[in-house]
């Protein structure tokens, strides 16, 4: 064959594979509830396809995880519960939980707290201050922002998680007001920033969200859908399944296509009819491809990240979409497309599978743990210190390099501002009126 023929042949081919490769990002991407609402479309459409439900789940796991996963199955707690949940992690005491619930008990459905700290501390029979520490330590739950007092705070909060805080942001959401009436020219002024600059930060707010609770609401439909099971395994480790009910069974009926096709008499009829059974064979790929591919992609995480399920955040560890793709063999956008808008449950909750990557800092150990994982040890170090032993940025980086992480002291306090951390002579003088 001639080169020009052979060169013709493999555009032709890819040419043709296109739409169906098209396809396939298409529904890798999709969320569970976009891919139900996108199959059952097809099914409609396409005589040949039927809906058929999900096979029964097969696990190497203990009976404690089969009675999780029951619980796992029940629908998504409300606001309260979600942060419930959490509350079950945090080192706190007996006491401290007592006065979390009252904090939690207290959010109204957005997710804010509008009581006045004060009036609840004399209640409870404990310092405003010592509440106000309590406070820091629950507005890190998930989702960002609650227990927010205001919204210019519940921003902050989200701003903070996603280290964008800086000072020109800080005067923004100081003068919410100037936003609220579009006066642009006098924010430039007062944050000092281009009219270009404020516009884009005006677009990073109007990204955030200002009722973190409300997605909590009973009101609304749950469209949080954990399309992957994180279950502990007999004799230790993690194994990762596909959740039961969660993804599109479709079936080809060739009885109804035998029928069809015995019927049709003209050359349409029978183009339609092959055009749908191709189409109907190419969906029932897709979907395989699109659970295997989610399914390996899953495991690799978990995999990476095995420490995290049995020890916490603490434990995390740095990962990019191009590192576990080039682990899996497949490329990083192949990586971003599957974990776009899916979610995982293990033993400590519900999180989205993006939730899993993050940026190193250096350790001696050459082991760099995720960013996410210092700032949580720096919130510890800074939770267990004692009043008359508050401990400086300069302490804090002698701690951490004890556990084999080197950090410059700008970093770290960089990470305590990110936290929402008072410094430690903010610290020494509220604990000492504490005391």
């Amino acid at each position: 064959m001639r080169q020009g023929q052979r060169q013709e042949l493999r555009l032709s081919h890819r040419l043709a594979m296109t739409p169906r490769l098209q396809q396939a990002i298409k529904l890798l991407q999709l969320s569970h509830l976009d891919l139900a609402e996108s199959v059952a479309q097809e099914v409609e459409e396409n005589p040949l396809l039927q809906r058929e439900w999900d096979d029964p789940i097969h696990s190497q796991g203990t009976g404690e995880a089969y009675d999780w996963l029951q619980q796992v199955a029940q629908p998504e707690p409300d606001l309260r519960g979600h942060l419930l949940q959490q509350l079950g992690q945090q080192r706190l005491d007996t006491s401290e939980q007592a006065l979390a619930v009252e904090l939690i008990d207290a959010l109204d459905q957005d997710g804010y707290l509008r009581v006045d700290l004060g009036e609840l501390a004399a209640e409870a029979g404990c310092s405003t201050a010592h509440l106000e520490r309590l406070l820091v330590r629950l507005q890190r739950m998930e989702p960002t922002g609650v227990f927010a007092r205001d919204l210019r705070e519940c921003l902050a909060l989200q701003l903070a998680e996603r280290a964008l805080m800086d000072g020109a942001m800080a005067l923004l959401l100081d003068h919410l007001h100037l936003v609220a009436r579009r006066a642009w020219g006098e924010l430039e002024r007062i944050c000092e920033i281009s009219s270009k600059e404020l516009q884009t930060r005006l677009q990073l707010l109007r990204s955030l969200d200002p009722r973190p609770g409300f997605a909590f609401s009973a009101d609304l439909p749950e469209t949080r859908v954990s399309e992957l099971l994180v279950l502990p395994k007999q004799g230790g480790g993690w194994q990762v399944e596909l959740t039961p009910g969660t993804q599109p069974q479709i079936r080809i009926d060739q009885h109804a296509y035998r029928l069809l096709a015995a019927r049709c008499r003209t050359s349409q009829e029978r183009a339609y009819i092959s055009e749908c059974l191709q189409a109907a064979k190419w969906l029932e790929r897709a979907l395989r491809q699109r659970k295997t591919t989610l399914l390996r992609v899953g495991e690799a995480l978990v995999n990476h990240q095995e420490a995290f399920f049995t020890r916490g955040e603490e434990a995390l560890r740095p990962l990019t979409r191009r590192d576990l793709g080039d682990e899996l063999g497949i490329h990083e956008s192949t990586v971003s497309r599957a974990i776009a808008n899916k979610y995982l449950a293990c033993p400590r909750g519900t999180y989205e599978l993006r939730y899993f990557f993050g940026t190193a800092v250096a350790s001696s150990s050459g082991e760099s743990p995720a960013a996410r994982s210092v700032r949580h040890k720096i919130a510890d170090l800074v939770n267990s210190e004692s009043p008359d032993a508050i401990l400086s940025d300069e302490a804090i980086v002698a701690l951490l390099a004890d556990q084999g992480l080197v950090l410059a002291r700008r970093t770290v306090a960089k990470y305590r501002k990110l936290l929402d951390i008072p410094s430690s002579s903010r610290r020494r003088h509220s604990k000492g009126a504490a005391a």
